[in-house]
């Protein structure tokens, strides 16, 4: 009606309900008529108050006729009231006539205040605290519906209606036996079609009950309802449909469907946006994304989610993140948690966790809390595992109880939240020891795989089983632990091989695992049975067949171990061959991760212990009698640790690499590996000869205990301040001559035609002063040799080339704060300084000018830095020296290619590598390395600051002369080991990059 008619229409309908008998038949319908009237001018508030007043003028006699229309009506516009301004008494008023309507109605017209009253309940139960009172309101729909017969003309909006309901529910409430009996009332109802409503429900009771015949049901519903869907609904038919199809594509029941499904989603992303519809759009995203993951899931290691993601993020972006629902956002939340899982990426975890916090604080109803409460809790153990924060454990913990607390025991997603609770309570157990804990893991893992069934998801539920069965054994000693857990993962594999290929294609990287565990548990009860006399070699023998197969399955995080436990069994049998390959492999599969991984603090993570297993090859390649590959598996080692922390791809060393380096250096190349058990040392030279020996007294507890006691009583003499004498001379003696007994006298026949020498220590190897150790009062055994030691020994990088004319040198010094002077700085900078005469000098204090920065100093020639440097043994890369400003190591150091100073650290300990893993073989000094310097000369051990002018003078002399670093630093050594104890002058080393 246009808008000039609209007063003349609202003042005839006026005129008619004035001209009517008050309380008669007519009069009743004017004022029904007004009302229509005052609603479509947007007048609500008076067409609610004409429909009050005509309701309570009527006759008894027309209370269940013209009454019921009026009352119904009513309710009609007290719930668009409401749905406009949530105003609940205008809710519960509708609520009040719709029960008043049912009471009084009769025949056919029951169903239609059956399906008002429903609706009105179902609007009622979505406020906090109301939904008890629409089961009965459901109930009472699907009686009405029942008794109506296939005839009535609200049949199938009743259909819809009760499907509805019950979907809401279930998503609420999370109430199973409700949601079956929607399902039972609305097949009876309907056997055969339906719409949207009625496929969802029977898709929701498929998902919630592992029930085939639903699902097809539900599918056959979607695909008829789409045949003649108006445009209005396709949309969400297509997302219904994709949505069926990913259901039975995850069910196992038909890998073939994904394409369609995928399909489906496209096609309900198109029709959305020609519709504009906001919900529609995002609706349609949401799906397309779920039908992107798991196309991802099943195209190979190598795919990505960030297709997936990336439809994720639209969905809120369409939405806006305040209107988002909590559904969506942990749907984002779990596509980056995934994605974690693939690439390791902690900025995706932690994006994760905070999205999903998001969504839980949004107050989900039941039915999306208990998934969205396990999402949280499986990220926070993964975030837990990687920075050991107990918050994250016990919170994680309280979600999965939650969860578990809240899902009904038919529930097909109990057998995985009791999953979740063991693998988090075991993870207590183990970090925390509580007793009660582990009796806890142990029951919920035997609680998953007692709701698995005969699911093929029973596989790795009895895998967790085993695992904690598996730490049980080793907390306690007691043997039947091990044996149940040999039990579990013997049971667990007898599942995967009667598995479908379907079945095995959805637990994907779960046989590897399980094959992994038991070839584990298997060796493990070898070992039992030999400390008692009995050697089963057969029980031996299936162990490594095992492992073997799980190495073959090429998963990296899966090789590195298993390689590595592979190998310790042929080591122990003396197969030579069959360990190098074994550790090879591991090796290998540890680069490939640390590429895998996109930030630095993952890439350290993947990558520790690349050096362990470099060393563990190349013993069993000597013995194997094949000392190249010896050589190449050390150089590997290195060479990945290094790829990986300056960012470049792992690649693969080989040994006319190492050949090419030692000849374009002039130098033989000496390869140094320390293992538990034993070291190995192998010999490269220019011509591509090869010498190896081993060395059975050099071991990783051997170093670490000598260098504890070394850094003992260095610290505990700290106060005797420049006086290199007493037991800091000794300590160094002592560490020195131990060097020389247990590594370099041992190699000393390998280097009779050795000319110059460059060296690669692998490992706590580093820590050794392996170029500067004799006896004592003896020049060091190798200085003969101008030994240099190497980051890695294959050349990867060009010298940059420096400007014509004088070299630029860079002289900054700090003396430190009042409270931690160091003697003698300025000093030292100064007579450094007058060795170049055009030294650019940087003295902290007011005497000249403050240096500039880290950059700048890699441009120059020569940079000598005297300061304090305070050493991370721990984490190395936040190392500092205690410039002004200061130099952060992992964060200043900017890699340059066009760098190429020779840095000095005259500084405590700026040679000192890391203490544990994965920063075992980096220090300050090789951070300048990795940003580009040429060569860097530091001490392993703090300067003697008294003699340190003296001794830094003197080099710089020769360096101005032109002398190489490593012949300088060894002729400076040679002169002072006649006179000076080793502490003041055996700490520094020359540690380079391999170059011609």
């Amino acid at each position: 009606m246009a808008s000039e008619e609209i007063p003349a229409a609202l003042a005839v309908a006026s005129a008619a309900v004035v001209a009517a008998e008050p309380g008669s038949e007519h009069w009743a319908r004017a004022v029904d008529e007004l009302a229509e009237e005052f609603v479509a001018v947007g007048d609500r508030d008076r067409a609610i108050e004409a429909r009050r007043l005509g309701a309570a003028g009527l006759p008894e006699e027309l209370r269940t006729t013209l009454g019921a229309a009026l009352l119904t009506n009513l309710g009609a516009d007290l719930m668009a009231r409401y749905e406009d301004r949530g105003e609940i008494s205008d809710l519960r008023e509708a609520v009040v006539l719709a029960e008043l309507v049912l009471g009084a109605a009769e025949g056919s017209d029951r169903l239609v205040a059956a399906v008002n009253l429903a609706v009105c309940h179902i609007l009622l139960a979505r406020r906090p605290g109301e939904s008890e009172t629409r089961p009965p309101a459901l109930h009472a729909l699907a009686d009405e519906l029942a008794i109506a017969g296939p005839d009535h003309s609200l049949r199938e909006v009743a259909v819809a209606v009760l499907a509805s309901g019950h979907v809401e529910a279930w998503q609420q409430d999370a109430d199973l036996e409700l949601l079956n009996r929607g399902v039972l009332a609305v097949t009876a109802a309907c056997p055969e079609g339906g719409g949207i409503e009625v496929a969802q429900l029977l898709m929701k009771f498929a998902e919630a009950t592992s029930s085939g015949s639903h699902l097809d049901s539900a599918e056959r519903r979607a695909r008829a309802a789409l045949s003649d869907a108006p445009a209005h609904d396709r949309s969400s038919l297509h997302r219904l449909l994709a949505l069926v199809l990913l259901a039975r594509h995850g069910s196992g029941s038909d890998p073939s469907v994904l394409p369609e499904a995928l399909a489906e989603s496209e096609a309900a992303v198109l029709a959305a946006e020609e519709s504009g519809v906001r919900n529609q759009v995002a609706n349609a995203l949401s799906v397309r994304a779920a039908a992107r993951a798991e196309t991802v899931r099943r195209g190979g290691r190598s795919a990505t989610l960030d297709g997936a993601i990336d439809d994720a993020r639209a969905v809120l972006e369409v939405m806006g993140r305040d209107n988002a629902v909590a559904e969506y956002i942990n749907h984002l939340g779990l596509l980056l948690s995934e994605r974690f899982d693939l690439v390791g990426d902690s900025r995706d975890l932690k994006e994760s966790i905070e999205l999903v916090d998001e969504a839980l604080e949004s107050g989900p109803p039941v039915g999306d809390f208990v998934v969205i409460a396990t999402n949280q809790a499986t990220s926070l153990l993964s975030r837990y595992e990687l920075d050991g924060v107990d918050a994250d454990l016990d919170r994680g913990i309280e979600l999965i109880e939650r969860a578990i607390a809240a899902t009904n025991e038919e529930s097909a997603g109990l057998a995985a939240r009791h999953h979740t609770a063991g693998h988090l309570l075991a993870a207590r157990a183990h970090h925390r020891g509580g007793q009660d804990d582990w009796v806890a893991a142990d029951e919920h893992a035997a609680a998953a795989v007692r709701f698995a069934g005969e699911s093929s998801d029973r596989a790795n539920y009895l895998n967790s089983w085993g695992l904690v069965a598996t730490e049980l054994w080793r907390r306690t000693g007691e043997l039947q632990d091990l044996d149940r857990a040999i039990e579990y993962f013997q049971e667990a594999s007898e599942v995967i091989a009667a598995s479908s290929a379907t079945d095995l294609e959805r637990l994907g990287l779960v046989p590897a695992i399980v094959k992994f565990n038991l070839g584990c548990r298997l060796a493990d009860r070898f070992d039992v049975g030999l400390t008692s006399g009995h050697e089963d070699l057969v029980l031996l023998q299936r162990a490594a067949d095992l492992l073997d197969d799980a190495v073959a399955a090429e998963y990296p995080h899966l090789t590195v171990e298993a390689g590595r436990r592979l190998g310790d069994i042929a080591r122990r049998a003396q197969l030579w061959s069959e360990g190098e390959h074994a550790f090879r492999l591991a090796l290998e599969a540890a680069g490939e991760l640390a590429v895998l991984r996109p930030s630095r603090p993952d890439k350290e993570r993947a990558r520790s212990g690349v050096q362990g297993l470099g060393a563990l090859a190349a013993l069993c390649a000597v013995r194997a009698g094949d000392a190249a590959a010896a050589a190449v598996h050390l150089e590997q080692a290195s060479a990945t640790l290094i790829a990986e922390a300056v960012g470049a791809l792992q690649e693969t060393a080989t040994f006319q690499g190492i050949v090419e380096s030692a000849s374009l250096m002039g130098r033989h190349v000496l390869l140094l590996g320390v293992t538990n058990g034993e070291g190995v040392a192998v010999l490269v030279g220019p011509d591509g000869s090869t010498r190896h020996t081993e060395l059975p007294e050099l071991t990783e507890s051997g170093v670490a205990a000598r260098l504890d006691e070394f850094r003992k009583v260095v610290d505990e003499t700290s106060a005797v301040g420049d006086d290199p004498v007493g037991h800091r001379r000794d300590a160094a003696d002592v560490l020195s001559a131990w060097t020389v007994g247990v590594l370099l006298s041992r190699i000393t026949p390998l280097l009779g035609h050795v000319e110059r020498l460059a060296v690669l220590p692998l490992g706590s190897l580093a820590w050794l002063p392996i170029t500067t150790a004799g006896r004592p009062g003896e020049v060091a055994l190798l200085s003969h040799l101008e030994p240099l030691l190497l980051i890695r020994a294959t050349i990867t990088r060009k010298s940059a080339v420096r400007a014509e004319g004088p070299a630029r040198v860079v002289v900054w010094a700090d003396s430190g704060p009042p409270d931690r002077l160091i003697p003698g700085v300025v000093r030292e900078a100064l007579r450094v300084a007058r060795r170049h005469p055009s030294a650019e000098v940087w003295i902290d204090g007011g005497e000249t000018t403050t240096g500039a920065g880290p950059a700048d100093l890699l441009m120059a020639d020569i940079a000598h830095l005297a300061c304090h440097c305070d050493v991370d043994v721990d984490q190395p890369m936040r190392t500092v020296l205690r410039l002004d400003p200061p130099i952060r190591v992992g964060e200043d150091l900017v890699r340059s290619e066009d760098a190429r100073a020779h840095v000095v650290l005259s500084a405590c300990d700026a040679a000192r590598t890391g203490a544990t893993l994965p920063d075992e073989a980096l220090s300050a000094a090789t951070a300048f390395l990795l940003a580009g310097a040429g060569a860097v000369t530091a001490p392993l051990w703090p300067v003697a600051d008294g003699a340190a002018p003296a001794f830094m003078s003197e080099y710089h002399a020769l360096l101005a002369q032109g002398v190489a670093p490593a012949r300088a630093l060894t002729e400076v050594q040679r002169r002072w080991a006649a006179s000076r104890p080793r502490f003041v002058f055996g700490p520094w080393v020359v540690t380079a990059w391999p170059a011609a």
